[in-house]
């Protein structure tokens, strides 16, 4: 994987979880420590914000906007995706349709049981890193063992080694 796209998935990642307060896009970044790394995924089509402008990145994602950035970042080809949905609420005129479809494909996310993908779902801290160490092919076995955080009890036991290699 080459080292921008290895950034890209990572700065957007941590942007999303752990960054600044929603305001106006003309406004909300400015004094953010990821100011910088914002304006390059903007700039690079990556992210762009919602209707409004506002990014809201202390708040949640859904799982098909995470696709989305996951397929672009990595630039995975969306441009084949089927005709036949792979999950049943998934529209297939949706803007994110061929982008989860994409992430699909490479084997990187995957749906939440019964032919579903989780649409307007948000998808959870755990299942993020579980993403992140698929997409980078990293070995985390064995890292559950170190995991530290208050939460952990709550953490399905197949996400723990993931969740730990991501700290």
């Amino acid at each position: 994987m080459k080292s921008y796209f290895t950034k890209s998935l990572f700065l957007t990642g941590f942007i999303l979880l752990f960054s600044f307060n929603s305001v106006s896009a003309s406004t909300d970044i400015e004094g953010s420590y990821a100011k910088d790394a914002i304006l390059e995924l903007v700039e690079k089509g990556i992210i762009s914000g919602d209707a409004n402008g506002d990014f809201n990145v202390t708040g949640k994602i859904t799982r098909q906007d995470f696709a989305s950035v996951l397929a672009k970042s990595l630039e995975l080809d969306s441009s084949n995706s089927s005709v036949t949905a792979t999950f049943s609420d998934v529209p297939v005129d949706h803007y994110s349709y061929a982008y989860v479809e994409a992430a699909v494909k490479a084997g990187l996310i995957s749906g939440t049981g019964e032919g579903n993908f989780g649409f307007n779902t948000n998808l959870t801290r755990e299942d993020m890193a579980t993403i992140f160490v698929k997409a980078l092919g990293a070995d985390a076995v064995g890292y559950g063992d170190k995991l530290t955080s208050a939460d952990q009890d709550r953490i399905l036991e197949w996400k723990r080694d993931s969740e730990a290699y991501a700290v």
